[in-house]
C-alpha cells in the first residue's frame, strides 16, 4: 500500500498552494492601481466576496475531487481505496471546520494587504485605474 504522502495528485495541489505568494502579489498590485472608487469597506468586501467566496462555497458545499485533475483525471471506478480514503475525509466535519478557518485567515490577510498596498504604487502599471486593478 502506498503511503498518502506519495499520492502525485496531493503533490500537484500542494504546488497550487505554493503559488499563493504570488496570488497575494498580484493582489498587492492590483489594490495599489490607481485612487479608491469606493469606500475602503466596500473595496475590501467586494475583493472578499469575489476572491474568497466562490472556493469557500464549494469547498463547504461540495469539496473538490482531488482526483479530477484535467491532464490526470482518474475515473471513479478506478479509484484505490486508500484514494477513495482521502476523497471521504473532505467530506469530514473537521474539514469544514478547516475551510471555515482558511476564509476566516484569508479575510484577515486581505485586510492587511489592503493596508500595504499603497507601498507598491510604483509597481502598478502607468495610468491604471483602480477598476482594473480590482
Amino acid at each position: 500500500m502506498r503511503s498518502h504522502w506519495q499520492e502525485p495528485f496531493l503533490w500537484i495541489h500542494a504546488a497550487g498552494i505554493l503559488l499563493f505568494p504570488l496570488w497575494v502579489g498580484l493582489t498587492l498590485i492590483g489594490l495599489a492601481t490607481g485612487d479608491p472608487l469606493l469606500p475602503v469597506g466596500v473595496e475590501q468586501a467586494w475583493v472578499a466576496v469575489v476572491g474568497i467566496g466562490p472556493v469557500f462555497a464549494m469547498q463547504w458545499r461540495k469539496p473538490f475531487d482531488i482526483f479530477s485533475v484535467w491532464v490526470a483525471s482518474v475515473p471513479p471506478e478506478e479509484l484505490t481505496l486508500e484514494q477513495r480514503c482521502i476523497l471521504a475525509a473532505f467530506l469530514s466535519p473537521e474539514h469544514k471546520i478547516l475551510t471555515l478557518l482558511a476564509a476566516i485567515l484569508m479575510l484577515e490577510v486581505g485586510e492587511r494587504l489592503y493596508d500595504f498596498a499603497p507601498l507598491f504604487a510604483p509597481l502598478t502599471p502607468g495610468n491604471g485605474t483602480r477598476l482594473a486593478g480590482l
